[in-house]
């Protein structure tokens, strides 16, 4: 049987920018997040497992989530459309 306990929490940050062409028709962006770390830690418990032994092993570690980059472009044709595109980059690790 494996139990997983985890209450943390933490900050991260977003920061980004657009630009637009003089005539509003088109433009692009860039935005960055960062990533967070928690903290958690879980139990293993043999003898639930193999029916004998009991033993209880107990574990911590950290789940970290990515950093990512975005990229944007906007295209406006026309007052009633406008197309959008756009890329992301996350930093698994």
């Amino acid at each position: 049987l494996v139990v997983q306990r985890a209450a943390d929490h933490d900050w991260t940050y977003s920061a980004g920018a657009l630009w637009r062409a003089g005539n509003n028709r088109w433009g692009v962006g860039l935005q960055y997040r960062g990533g967070a770390e928690f903290a958690t830690s879980a139990s293993l418990s043999r003898e639930q497992i193999t029916g004998n032994n009991s033993s209880t092993r107990a574990f911590s570690y950290t789940i970290q989530t990515p950093s990512q980059w975005n990229a944007g472009f906007f295209f406006k044709p026309n007052d009633h459309w406008t197309l959008l595109a756009d890329v992301a980059r996350i930093d698994y690790s």
